[in-house]
């Protein structure tokens, strides 16, 4: 479901309506995440960290404790918070690489009065992310003050109180490094012994939501039959143990892929996207469902309505190509070709893999098409 497969689709942001008046979000959260949106695609993570709220990070990770500290841990956990205050951006623009991009679809306020931005985040590899991040204000400033990621299930808060107990807690670190060692193996491609480390971890560990999405993020990375066996295992249970988390609505993306339940898989894209307030991204992922099931013409009139809307959205091009491609219409594949070559000013020989679509290329419309070219020059 997610392709490992990306044809250059280059970083062309969706422009962001703005909506102050209707939600009375002052307009300097609006610049605020527009110039937070801008640093991270430009590679430099510094106004994310001076813009994270410190205060208010350490305020809720004490919250989460639930315990007094003295001034040795006080001293101690201020330097972990600044430890990854600082590590967040930096490592998320490295995992972004290239080909990645960091993109805000939503600012407002939920139900509980918080002014909430949500972000999406696609790795250079394909992996999709959304990171909600709380905003509030230091000395008139708008800043950061935490961060929900769905790959993680919960707020960075509550991720620094436990890594916190981690340093601090001799039994834990022992469970942590036994951890690490079962998702090492996994990631090895050694699965049954992985499999076996997971299991000698302490029931209560084994059930956390933390540890079973990273294992279901290492188990995303191997393609063996047996690891995709293992993943839909280990979803389940996730999704028994956490049925309402959003995090769930983006693992099941896969988990209907990966079993077949097209319609339920659809249901589920709708429903994340009302979590996401409506990104229009989710939508390749339905017309990728549509290509499985051999609906083409449903593929193609989804990414005709998003050319309509932004006719450079290149992975919808890329998209309705593969769609033709599968379905052996190599006139209309050769039209979108046309056009998402003059789109990019390139040559349409080099703007799609020639491997993925040998077929195309070897077919007598491709040598029609030049035989007409070669023609047209001579003239």
């Amino acid at each position: 479901m997610r392709k490992k497969i990306i044809l250059s689709i280059g970083l062309l942001l969706v422009t962001f309506c703005l909506k102050a008046q209707e939600d009375s979000i002052p307009q300097k959260y609006y610049d605020f995440v527009e110039k937070l949106d801008s640093s991270v695609n430009v590679g430099d993570p510094l106004f994310w960290h001076l813009s994270s709220n410190k205060k208010f990070f350490l305020e809720s990770i004490k919250k989460h404790l639930n315990r007094p500290l003295n001034n040795y841990q006080e001293k101690a956990l201020s330097e972990t918070v600044d430890y990854i205050l600082d590590l967040t951006p930096t490592k998320l623009i490295k995992n972004m690489g290239e080909e990645g991009f960091f993109e805000n679809i939503s600012l407002a306020r939920n139900s509980k009065g918080e002014i909430r931005a949500i972000f999406r985040l696609l790795l250079s590899d394909g992996s999709l992310n959304y990171h909600s991040i709380l905003l509030g204000e230091l000395d008139e400033r708008v800043m950061i003050n935490d961060i929900y990621a769905f790959s993680l299930g919960e707020d960075y808060s509550k991720l620094m109180a436990r890594l916190f107990l981690l340093q601090k807690n001799r039994k834990i670190a022992e469970q942590f490094v036994a951890l690490k060692r079962a998702k090492m193996l996994i990631e090895k491609g050694q699965l049954q012994q992985g499999k076996a480390a997971f299991s000698m971890l302490p029931v209560t560990l084994q059930r956390k939501k933390i540890v079973l999405l990273s294992f279901l993020q290492s188990l995303m990375k191997r393609e063996e039959e047996d690891a995709k066996k293992m993943y839909l295992k280990f979803l389940i249970k996730y999704k028994t143990l956490y049925p309402n988390d959003p995090s769930l609505l983006l693992n099941q993306v896969d988990y209907f892929f990966l079993i077949k339940a097209h319609k339920k898989g659809l249901k589920n894209i709708e429903k994340l996207q009302k979590k996401v307030n409506g990104d229009p991204y989710l939508e390749f992922f339905k017309a990728t469902i549509y290509q499985e099931q051999g609906l083409y013409d449903k593929s193609v009139e989804i990414m005709k309505n998003l050319i309509e809307k932004n006719r450079y959205i290149n992975l919808a091009y890329i998209n309705i190509m593969l769609s033709y491609n599968s379905a052996k219409n190599y006139q209309k594949l050769l039209t979108y070709l046309l056009e998402y070559a003059e789109v990019n000013t390139i040559d349409p020989k080099e703007a799609i893999d020639a491997t993925i679509f040998a077929d195309f290329f070897s077919s007598q419309v491709w040598k029609d098409y030049e035989n007409g070219q070669k023609k047209s020059t001579k003239d």
